[in-house]
């Protein structure tokens, strides 16, 4: 909660982009274009967080589509 001149103001922090690509992959694997799409995310935003993320995401490359899922930990 953020105090601002004797007001309050509740203050929401918006997911990361690893959490909100992270999110709809619990579910089950992914095409890209999907994830896109239920993350609202660009692709080269995807491309990035992906990159971050590692080991954490995997990534299978077929023809020209990629499906993506969570690694089991």
């Amino acid at each position: 909660m953020v105090f601002l001149s004797g007001m309050s103001k509740s203050v929401h922090a918006m997911p990361s982009s690893a959490e909100r690509i992270l999110g709809p992959l619990a579910s089950g694997p992914l095409i890209a274009s999907q994830l896109i799409w239920k993350t609202e995310v660009s692709q080269p935003t995807l491309l990035h967080v992906m990159a971050e993320l590692g080991e954490r995401v995997v990534r299978i490359e077929a023809a020209r589509s990629i499906q993506c899922l969570t690694a089991r930990p």
